[in-house]
């Protein structure tokens, strides 16, 4: 995206103030304090991370040296901050005791981190703990990815001034302070200290997820295709937030709908299941009963054969005792469950 024609400029003049910076402090070597003592690194946690608040050296500004802090003068600013100091961010350098609403957040000494920077000199950096909820943030945020620009920092700077030191060098370095206090961070377009640009509220955000993502991996559907670029849901209005909610809240719905159907579908495959239960058993009472009758025919047979064999034997034994001549007028056989009568 293509900057706003302001910015282009101020990117070029910042430019051309790091290239000053570089030269003055290249030729200049002012530091009046010996004995250092150099604090413990913090430890603190910031959703945006850390980003460079004020460097030692020169700080040029529309191409001239403003103001030069000598080496050491950080490290004994923080070392004399007290553990439990508590300073505010401001936007665009608004006063808070004019207006309250100006302050955007907050930072104290656990919050500042001193940076070897070369040649003897520190820098310090700051974690930056921003309300998300304060309006003036969101419309920094909006703007700054809307329209493409980056923010910096801005040190509401004091300090007593080196005359001696500022008049040895003519004034070419503005004037030397020792002492410095800052009070007060600013969020600004354009920053005094040149390393000190390129603040992006997008950046730091790795791992974070919007509203909307949160609802979706949570149902597990509408999961983007890995191999397409992620897109961070923004809503620039209240209503266009509505609209994306209700008609996730519609899908959520039809999910719903589809759900039942298969509950549906598996409770009449259910019932299915216990018909055919019922006509497996039925069949293996019937397959039982056949085996039964099956049974009952095989003893019938037996029952049948014996007769037939009784009979037929009874038969020619009476045949025998005729042809010995012993005349039988009958000849009667009498059987289980049978009685068979034969003349002979």
């Amino acid at each position: 995206m293509s900057k706003f024609d302001v910015f282009k400029k101020r990117d070029k003049k910042l430019e051309e103030r790091k290239a000053i910076k570089k030269e003055v402090d290249a030729s200049v070597d002012l530091s009046d304090r010996k004995s250092i003592k150099l604090m413990s690194e913090p430890s603190t946690s910031s959703k945006y991370g850390y980003h460079r608040l004020l460097d030692e050296g020169a700080v040029v500004r529309g191409g001239e040296v403003e103001c030069y802090i000598p080496k050491g003068e950080l490290k004994i600013w923080i070392n004399n901050l007290s553990e439990d100091s508590r300073f505010f961010y401001n936007n665009a350098h608004i006063d808070p005791l004019i207006d309250a609403t100006a302050i955007i957040g907050e930072w104290g000494k656990k919050d500042l981190r001193l940076v070897d920077i070369g040649d003897g000199r520190s820098a310090v950096d700051v974690k930056l703990n921003l309300d998300d909820e304060h309006a003036a943030v969101k419309t920094l945020k909006n703007n700054s990815d809307k329209y493409g620009f980056d923010l910096g920092l801005s040190a509401e700077l004091s300090g007593s001034i080196n005359w001696a030191a500022t008049e040895i060098y003519e004034y070419k370095l503005g004037v030397v302070l020792n002492d410095i206090t800052i009070t007060g961070i600013s969020v600004v377009g354009s920053v005094g200290n040149v390393n000190s640009q390129g603040l992006k509220f997008g950046d730091n955000k790795e791992g974070k997820m919007s509203f909307m993502e949160k609802l979706r991996a949570t149902m597990g559907f509408g999961d983007e295709p890995k191999d397409e670029p992620k897109v961070e849901e923004k809503f620039a209005t209240e209503e266009e937030f509505r609209a994306e909610l209700s008609t996730f809240i519609e899908g959520v719905k039809a999910k719903d709908a589809e759900l039942e159907k298969v509950k549906t579908k598996l409770a009449a495959a259910e019932a299915e299941n216990i018909e055919l239960k019922k006509l497996l058993e039925k069949a293996g009472e019937d397959s039982k009963k056949v085996d039964e009758v099956k049974e009952e025919l095989d003893e019938s047979k037996k029952v049948n054969e014996a007769i037939r064999k009784a009979f037929a034997e009874g038969a020619i034994s009476a045949i025998l005792e005729q042809k010995k001549g012993n005349p039988v007028a009958r000849a009667e056989v009498k059987f289980a469950n049978s009685d068979i009568a034969g003349g002979l």
